[in-house]
């Protein structure tokens, strides 16, 4: 910074403090007592200022820590299977709490990292990326089951079938109720 920047600076922060900080004349410029009290008050706090943005810069550059996430529970399978052993592997000074569960989340305000549910169940007012492969869905049967009942030709077939399924909420915005909570695993 220029001189002339310093000075109109610090006549703001006089200004701002009702003090004098600085005796200053045309050919010098020393610190008032109020002015040599703060500098000593400041000193210790602007030395740790460099250790600590020192491991904020360590800290980015390796990742480390926990990283919260939740996902619905077919997208944990998929994660757990395949994207955070690779994950761990590359960054073995990460832990992952991921908490399976079918409710939406408010990631933020649930302090979660970041969530992962399948496309079609992403809130509109979410930023989605997509990780992994397009996958299907699709009924499968016994022979011995299908030989005393009517094979199902489209999906609305199926409620006429004994089956397992998976229910799915409708996509809407979130109303904070986290009444149901997941399964987690660590």
């Amino acid at each position: 910074m220029s001189p002339s920047t310093i000075s109109h600076m610090m006549t703001g922060l006089e200004a701002r403090l009702g003090s004098r900080l600085l005796n200053r004349t045309t050919r010098s410029v020393s610190p008032t007592p109020t002015g040599e009290r703060l500098v000593e008050q400041l000193l210790p706090i602007l030395g740790n200022l460099d250790g600590v943005l020192a491991e904020v810069d360590t800290a980015r550059s390796e990742p480390a820590g926990l990283l919260r996430l939740t996902a619905s529970e077919t997208a944990s399978m998929l994660l757990v299977q395949t994207v955070i052993p690779a994950f761990l592997a590359h960054y073995p000074d990460v832990t992952i709490d991921l908490v399976a569960q079918s409710g939406f989340v408010d990631i933020v305000a649930e302090g979660f990292d970041a969530g992962f549910r399948l496309g079609e169940d992403v809130p509109l007012d979410m930023i989605a990326v997509r990780f992994g492969d397009r996958s299907r869905m699709l009924a499968v049967a016994a022979p011995s089951y299908l030989t005393g009942h009517k094979p199902p030709r489209t999906p609305d077939d199926l409620s006429e079938h004994v089956c397992i399924r998976s229910q799915r909420r409708p996509v809407g915005p979130m109303n904070g109720d986290s009444n149901t909570r997941g399964k987690r695993l660590r």
